[in-house]
């Protein structure tokens, strides 16, 4: 299975991106330490979230949104999707495995991450958690500059894996890092020039989330698919 769906199980079509070329953009040595300082204190996040998966060769969008709730569990991050519009699933991650629950059908798809479990909880963490210093040793990266998101002043940051087996599937990612020092918006581009769009709102860090918030709730008689051993 592809990390970038494994991703995107995971993570508002138009937001208002504007350019703001008469603000002193920051240099990238203070993004990264504004990121180490937010990443240590960091341990969980809740928030809306919308996703637009834009296809290339049909120059098609597709949107879905719903809430997203990640939280720490040592050195490694639990995550919960819940899509809610247009078509109901909940995709959680918890270390190298994927379980995405479609309520419509009774049906829970469980993938194994394998051996790229390490880069998924990477992609999944971009910005939430992950400290400047460890984006650093995984990218080249460089600041695009200062716009606006949906009325936020964030600083744009364009990341690109230095690992060659990354770049086949990942291209590059842009991140707007927002003025709490979480991103705004995240954008991941595939070589096949498809990419995924995701804005979040409404985002409280650190706050309650359980552990019941990131796990699986699974009702009696769900048909439980592997997909990968079909």
């Amino acid at each position: 299975m592809k990390l970038t769906y494994l991703a995107c199980a995971f993570f508002v079509y138009g937001a208002a991106v504007s350019a703001s070329p008469t603000d002193s953009a920051p240099t990238l040595k203070e993004v990264l330490t504004r990121l180490d300082e937010a990443a240590a204190k960091f341990h969980s996040m809740s928030g809306k979230i919308t996703r637009v998966k834009h296809t290339a060769v049909l120059n098609n969008d597709d949107k879905e949104s719903g809430i997203v709730y990640m939280r720490k569990n040592g050195a490694h991050l639990q995550a919960l999707l819940d899509i809610t519009e247009p078509d109901k699933k909940t995709s959680v991650v918890e270390g190298r495995e994927v379980q995405v629950y479609y309520p419509n059908m009774k049906q829970v798809n469980i993938y194994d991450a394998g051996k790229n479990g390490e880069q998924l909880e990477q992609f999944l963490s971009l910005g939430f958690g992950t400290s400047g210093s460890d984006l650093e040793k995984t990218y080249t990266m460089r600041v695009v500059g200062t716009e606006t998101v949906s009325g936020e002043k964030t600083v744009h940051l364009e990341l690109i894996p230095k690992s060659p087996e990354a770049t086949k599937v990942v291209k590059k990612v842009d991140l707007w890092i927002g003025e709490h020092n979480y991103p705004v918006q995240e954008k991941i581009y595939e070589p096949s020039g498809d990419y995924d769009l995701w804005t979040y709102t409404d985002v409280q860090i650190n706050g309650n989330v359980r552990d019941q918030d990131v796990k699986l709730k699974l009702p009696n008689g769900v048909k439980r698919v592997y997909p990968q051993k079909s």
